[in-house]
């Protein structure tokens, strides 16, 4: 591959391995690799976002690519992720790895259900989505609460169908690029799954295959930041109403920590019935004491914050001992160890119950039926846990898959700043704000930098945040392993992204470009495609 294609190690898995079996093949998700007979790559991750790029992995050959490697949604075995390049090639991919509801009711007669703040006792306080449900029994002096919010407005003006103006801009576009003499011999663009929105307040939204459910790798580690983020607020909603206790620190930590599992655990536990049930309930819910430390005043209520903590100095293989570390890690650097700490847990039952809930994931099929949706699923911690695959269109059945539509969907509340309740507590950033830093510090990463980015010639947009995904399709790989007699072919890249031009802002997303070794060329020539598909849509929009 060139230096200009990425690889997002997030699933990388060789035809050796098993679909969907227990084991995950573990990949960096952005690894460059720097020479055509060089093996060795280097795993140099950044431990903190904030760091420099000569932290990253990205060992540069001819080409500009990304360490990020891909994993096969289908594979499990875990992979070493030690990669060479060909000088043509890049191997710049990620490794995802595959790992393979009773809801509380208070008792009593009346309910009255009541949204707390994040930390705070004042009912539906702070701005955005993400209100935690709490029934407070008159019946009894007990507080059932359901952790999950309630569905959230989508943000994209679809009406009946899409703007008339955003749309033909994106049609004329792929049709100006299918005349290109740059970009004969490419698959029909009309082929590729996009969406693009409109940032301007009306949220006219364009697209074409946008409910087309792709496998795409590390993109899908977006869905466990919004996770986290969420259950910080579910969780200091319900410290906020629970009583104050007298008992010693020690003890009360422990007591609050109890009371968050037996509030919420049974319905996480329950609630995604496409989970099936050799995901045990240890994968299901979330680890409330690993991911968070809480702390009160003298005589007050806890408050909970992520664990922090030192960065590992290898976070693609090796996670930190906190969250908030690997939380940065996962989002900044794409890293898979991180990625699996903070996945393993959360809990696939707190995740994807968590977009479900939200609207923005909807099953279809499920058992006996079939296992399938419509949105965001991530059921596997691109390591070696077990995984909990739905139906993809380009990859089978898959652990990783989103359609364009609703991450496009998410990728607007959380630029609109509504994805979460805007509830901070000093000196922290609200929700919303954190994790739009940490897509903005991912976009020069260069263990996981922005694909679009990498054009030649450069775009005139800027991407202001993006989160990339690549991983190996069934059968394929992403990375050259000669020893092995592995070469890169069948490597599927993906993007989602928050772009400014000429003052305007707009969300795009992607999937679905493919390199294959029979033709190394035409990956770049895609990108630059791509890029060009964007640019002229915006520049030919005028609402």
């Amino acid at each position: 591959m060139s230096e200009d294609e990425p690889t997002d190690e997030s699933e990388r898995q060789t035809g050796e391995q098993p679909a969907d079996s227990d084991e995950a093949s573990t990949q960096s998700d952005e690894q460059v690799t720097e020479q055509s007979d060089q093996s060795e790559q280097s795993e140099e991750q950044s431990a903190d976002s904030d760091q420099a790029p000569d932290q990253a992995q990205e060992q540069t050959t001819d080409v500009d690519q990304t360490a990020e490697q891909p994993a096969n949604a289908d594979q499990a075995t875990e992979q070493p992720q030690e990669q060479s390049a060909d000088s043509d090639q890049g191997a710049e991919q990620v490794e995802e790895q595959p790992a393979d509801s009773d809801q509380l009711t208070s008792s009593g007669s009346t309910e009255t259900t009541v949204a707390f703040a994040e930390g705070d006792t004042s009912q539906a306080a702070g701005s955005g989505g993400g209100a935690t449900n709490v029934s407070v029994s008159s019946g009894s002096a007990r507080t059932a609460m359901s952790p999950f919010p309630q569905k959230l407005p989508d943000p994209l003006n679809v009406g009946s169908g899409f703007s008339n103006a955003i749309q033909i801009a994106l049609d004329h576009s792929i049709g100006d690029v299918i005349d290109d003499p740059r970009f004969s011999g490419l698959p029909d663009p009309r082929d590729i799954p996009i969406s693009i929105v409109a940032l301007d307040g009306s949220g006219q939204a364009a697209g074409q295959h946008e409910f087309e459910m792709y496998y795409s790798g590390s993109l899908l580690k977006v869905a466990a930041m919004y996770a986290a983020y969420q259950l910080r607020i579910a969780v200091n909603d319900l410290a906020a109403t629970l009583p104050i206790d007298p008992a010693d620190d020690a003890t009360a930590t422990t007591n609050l920590f109890n009371a968050i599992r037996a509030t919420f655990d049974d319905e996480i536990a329950n609630k995604v019935a496409l989970l099936p049930a050799f995901i045990d309930r240890p994968l299901r819910v979330p680890k409330y004491d690993t991911i968070f430390t809480a702390t009160r005043p003298p005589g007050g209520r806890f408050t909970l914050e992520f664990t922090t903590g030192d960065h590992s100095a290898d976070p693609e293989h090796v996670p930190s001992d906190t969250f908030e570390p690997n939380l940065i890690d996962m989002i900044v650097g794409s890293h898979n160890a991180a990625a699996g700490f903070c996945i393993r847990n959360l809990g696939y039952g707190w995740i994807n119950g968590l977009l479900e809930s939200a609207g923005l994931f909807f099953p279809m099929k499920v058992p006996p039926a079939g296992r399938s949706g419509l949105g965001i699923w991530l059921a596997g911690d691109y390591g070696g846990a077990k995984v909990a695959t739905i139906e993809s269109v380009n990859d089978g059945d898959v652990k990783q898959v989103t359609d364009t539509q609703h991450m496009a969907q998410l990728f607007t509340l959380l630029s609109n700043k509504t994805l979460v309740r805007n509830v901070a507590n000093p000196p922290f950033m609200t929700g919303n704000v954190a994790m739009l830093d940490l897509l903005s510090r991912a976009v020069h990463h260069p263990h996981a930098r922005s694909l679009l980015i990498r054009a030649s010639p450069a775009p005139s947009f800027t991407v202001l945040h993006s989160k990339i995904g690549v991983g190996e399709l069934k059968g394929g790989a992403c990375i050259d392993i000669p020893a092995r007699g592995i070469v890169t072919d069948r490597c599927t890249y993906s993007e989602a992204a928050i772009l400014e031009s000429g003052g305007r802002k707009f969300v795009v997303v992607w999937q679905g470009i493919v390199y294959h070794k029979e033709n190394p060329a035409a990956w770049n020539a895609e990108i630059l495609r791509m890029v060009t598909i964007i640019q002229k849509t915006i520049d030919n929009f005028h609402p």
